[in-house]
């Protein structure tokens, strides 16, 4: 295994849509971020800004875009998992109470989606029409790439989803 597939692989777990906790007990909204996650945040932030070519001050506002999204994503995926199990609080569920648990799922689920469109705003504002498209598809590479590890079809992929060959990471030297 790869190195950089050694540190996607926990950043891909980590992603709020696809990893969910075992029990409503287990979830909290203002839970804080692991050290773990802190670095494989930090990877992705190095690895987008590297592949980007941004200046110091566009990784700053990027990374804290970036993170700050993470967060909220972070709180409304928490939020939606409290909500789906409250059917499990009240065995015997009025339908007036059901209706009120979905309006309040549904709202948070709208929420949560919004998110993807403030990522859009926010990050063409920051990175441009061109980079912003760069930023896409290098997030659609590592996408494809985490989800071909977990799911074990790294061999089986069509051409169609086939992720982007990125070039390595070039280290810079200064003198």
């Amino acid at each position: 295994m790869s190195f950089f597939t050694a540190l996607l692989i926990p950043f891909f777990l980590s992603l709020p849509s696809f990893s969910q906790p075992a029990s409503a007990d287990r979830v909290s909204a203002d839970r804080a971020p692991t050290p773990k996650k802190n670095s494989v945040e930090d990877i992705f932030i190095w690895k987008v800004s590297d592949e980007l070519n941004l200046s110091a001050t566009e990784e700053k506002k990027f990374a804290d875009i970036h993170r700050e999204l993470n967060k909220q994503k972070m709180q409304l995926a928490a939020q939606m998992q409290q909500i789906s199990f409250k059917s499990k609080e009240y065995p015997q569920l009025s339908k007036s109470k059901a209706i009120e648990i979905i309006k309040e799922y549904k709202k948070t689920l709208m929420a949560y989606n919004n998110l993807s469109v403030q990522e859009l705003e926010k990050m063409k504002a920051l990175l441009g029409d061109k980079k912003y498209l760069d930023y896409l598809a290098i997030k659609q590479d590592i996408n494809l790439r985490l989800k071909s590890l977990v799911l074990g079809n790294d061999k089986n992929e069509d051409s169609k989803t086939k992720p982007l060959k990125l070039p390595p990471p070039q280290i810079i030297e200064e003198k």
